[in-house]
């Protein structure tokens, strides 16, 4: 997940629950992430609205990602999928 922003060279919202973040300050960054996860109206409401343009993730923590965001697929291997969400 720590590799993400330098591979990507891009602003990052890593998605944790609130006992992993390491510090209290990133917890409402965190829950964000999460919420863009999750998908629905809302998720791509605020996907959109904070200029999120695609998501990176491990498929094995996020099954049927891609049908939550309603995006389209990217890459798709056993360690990786990526999602446009443009």
């Amino acid at each position: 997940t720590f590799v993400v922003p330098y591979l990507l060279r891009r602003p990052t919202l890593v998605a944790f629950a609130p006992w992993q973040v390491g510090f209290k300050s990133r917890v409402p960054l965190a829950a964000r992430a999460t919420a863009i996860l999750n998908g629905g109206t809302e998720g791509r409401r605020l996907a959109k609205s904070l200029g999120v343009g695609y998501v990176v993730a491990n498929p094995s923590c996020t099954p049927d990602l891609p049908k939550r965001l309603g995006g389209s697929v990217v890459v798709e291997t056993s360690n990786v999928v990526i999602v446009d969400l443009t």
